[in-house]
């Protein structure tokens, strides 16, 4: 299973994270940075989780940058 993070505006330290592996199992850094841009506004976020069988689920928010 993997993570991938998603935003509108902004970046992210690493876009795409393992979060359970078939033989080493669930990975506990499956987390990431966030770097907002420098402008204000509102940003859409969200992370689609991936299984190896072709299942998704996704959840977002809206971030508001001052």
């Amino acid at each position: 299973m993997w993570i991938d993070y998603y935003s509108t505006r902004g970046d992210f330290k690493s876009p795409t994270k393992l979060l359970n592996d078939a033989t080493t199992g669930y990975n506990v850094d499956h987390g990431t940075q966030f770097y907002a841009p420098s402008s204000p506004g509102l940003v859409r976020v969200w992370v689609v989780v991936h299984d190896n069988r072709g299942g998704m689920s996704w959840i977002g928010t809206t971030l508001k940058i001052q």
